[in-house]
């Protein structure tokens, strides 16, 4: 067996300058487990957790910003690193009290905070106060937004918005998925390589035997219920990327049966950015549809220089956004 997925999500801004336009993440079981985190790490861990997260949500969609694209500076962090789209000073800031408790006395630690960037020589277009609470106290929403009101009506910034902790996890998704998004795009993040030479070979059969099926693969089914496919004689190569129904296709055949040279033959045709992965990579482990996903796709190159602790986070998150990446129909071909 072997597998075929394609990518064609195109890419998107960074996701601190979508209003309104962020993807649903509330149905995935990692982003509570990581909004825990940021609501009950003390000071110095938060800001640890929100910087590691910040990297994300502030990237384009082809690179990932290093740490030291944050300048430290005026309590929080400028990040430009020469994007088009920055530089943006980021104000990170951490409440002991809960969401319940927050009031005038949290308004004025946001003023204080958004004072001492204001009297900082830091030039910057955009201010974002980040903050590990949500904004649920009317007193406290409607303060801070006055505050970042006047930040931008006495000529200090174009725009001031604040994040609250589940804004700062959805961004961070949203980036990472576009990020993820635009290696696939660019053939980095294949499970294995397709040998081209196969395609050419002068002993081939283009037409054989085969039955073609669709499959249901989600949160709670993975196979085909019955199969409804139909036997016939054709081109595998052709169907294996045939229509824009499947974003997920499986070969499956015995040993030597040409499964990687309809694949090879396959990608010489056809334009679109491929993830081929080999069927010995698809072991008992995979049990279910999310584990199958995760298989499809190598995340080496994408947290190559990371700090062993956040390569782990985002390793978590990328669960969720390859689940999110691959959610349509999926396409069997046996023969």
């Amino acid at each position: 067996m072997n597998g075929v997925t394609t990518i064609t999500s195109p890419a998107q801004g960074p996701p601190w300058r979508r209003d309104g336009t962020r993807r649903s993440w509330g149905g995935k079981h990692e982003l509570p487990l990581i909004l825990s985190r940021v609501t009950s790490e003390d000071a110095p861990a938060f800001e640890k957790l929100a910087l590691t997260l910040l990297r994300p949500a502030m990237s384009p969609p082809d690179r990932l910003l290093d740490a030291e694209a944050f300048e430290t500076s005026a309590g929080g962090y400028l990040v430009g690193a020469g994007e088009t789209a920055l530089p943006v000073f980021v104000q990170p800031l951490f409440f002991a009290e809960g969401s319940q408790a927050l009031g005038e006395p949290h308004v004025q630690r946001c003023r204080e905070a958004i004072a001492r960037f204001a009297d900082s020589p830091v030039a910057a277009e955009i201010y974002l106060l980040v903050h590990n609470r949500d904004p649920r106290r009317p007193v406290f929403r409607t303060g801070l937004a006055h505050e970042l009101a006047a930040l931008v009506t006495g000529g200090r910034v174009a725009e001031a918005l604040s994040w609250d902790a589940r804004d700062l996890v959805e961004a961070a998704f949203d980036g990472l998925f576009d990020f993820t998004a635009a290696n696939a795009r660019r053939g980095r993040l294949s499970v294995a390589p397709v040998e081209p030479g196969l395609a050419t070979s002068t002993d081939l059969l283009s037409e054989v035997p085969l039955r073609v099926s669709w499959l249901t693969a989600d949160q709670h089914r993975l196979g085909a219920g019955e199969d409804t496919g139909s036997d016939t004689v054709a081109d595998p190569a052709a169907l294996v990327l045939a229509g824009e129904a499947a974003v997920r296709t499986f070969l499956l055949g015995g040993f030597g049966f040409g499964k990687t040279t309809a694949v090879a033959r396959a990608l010489q045709c056809d334009d679109r950015q491929v993830l081929y992965v080999p069927g010995a990579s698809l072991t008992q482990e995979v049990a279910t549809s999310k584990v199958l996903l995760s298989r499809c796709l190598n995340s080496e190159p994408l947290f190559g220089g990371c700090l062993p602790a956040d390569r782990q986070l985002y390793a978590r998150m990328l669960r969720a956004v390859v689940e999110h990446l691959f959610r349509i129909q999926t396409c069997l071909v046996r023969w």
